[in-house]
């Protein structure tokens, strides 16, 4: 399942036109933590903390919630528009 991008773009505010770029990269990797904290309540909620895009979506897009680093860090799919250069894989090395 690939990440609804358009409901992301707005949930961070991006209004620019999507491109493999570096300026829309920046622009993304500013926008992102300006709306998408640092949360990790999932565990004193006694919800599962899950990776998989589906969830993170609906966390992080569709629930309006933050997230935990790994949770951010996992979702690739939202810097498709800027593909090869997916930052948060190559800071882990993967």
């Amino acid at each position: 399942m690939a990440m609804d991008l358009a409901r992301y773009f707005e949930r961070i505010g991006f209004r620019g036109t999507p491109a493999a770029s570096l300026e829309v990269l920046q622009e993304l990797h500013a926008l992102h933590p300006e709306a998408i904290p640092f949360e990790n309540l999932s565990p004193f909620l006694g919800e599962a903390v899950k990776l998989d895009v589906a969830s993170l979506e609906e966390k992080l897009v569709r629930g309006a919630r933050g997230g935990w680093m790994q949770n951010q860090a996992d979702q690739p799919e939202a810097y498709e528009v800027c593909d090869p250069c997916i930052l948060s894989r190559c800071y882990r090395g993967g």
